[in-house]
């Protein structure tokens, strides 16, 4: 969460250093954050992270456009499921040739 501060906003003030790419600046949001760092007791520090998940889903501060989708095969009747996790692409690449053997 430290990446969403203000101060880590690449601006020409900041020289475009930091890592707050969306440059999402809301001097609330950065104060829940701030706090969430600064609080030991995890109830309150619950309660603080639940703030922080209220604003970033009511201000969609975050939206995911690209999801990795990852398909696992359970069960000794699936057949022709390959591991092409190391090949770096998604395991259900061949799902078409998926097939149940009859038990």
């Amino acid at each position: 969460m430290n990446r969403y501060l203000i101060s880590q906003t690449p601006t020409a003030e900041t020289r475009f250093t930091g890592f707050n790419f969306t440059r999402y600046i809301n001097p609330a949001y950065n104060e829940l954050i701030l706090r969430y760092f600064q609080t030991i007791p995890r109830p309150e520090r619950t309660e603080i992270l639940g703030q922080i998940l209220r604003h970033q889903s009511e201000q969609l501060v975050i939206m995911g456009l690209f999801y990795n989708v990852q398909s696992v095969g359970i069960g000794k009747r699936l057949q022709n499921v390959t591991n092409s996790g190391a090949l770096g692409f998604n395991q259900a690449w061949n799902a078409n040739l998926w097939d149940l053997a009859s038990s």
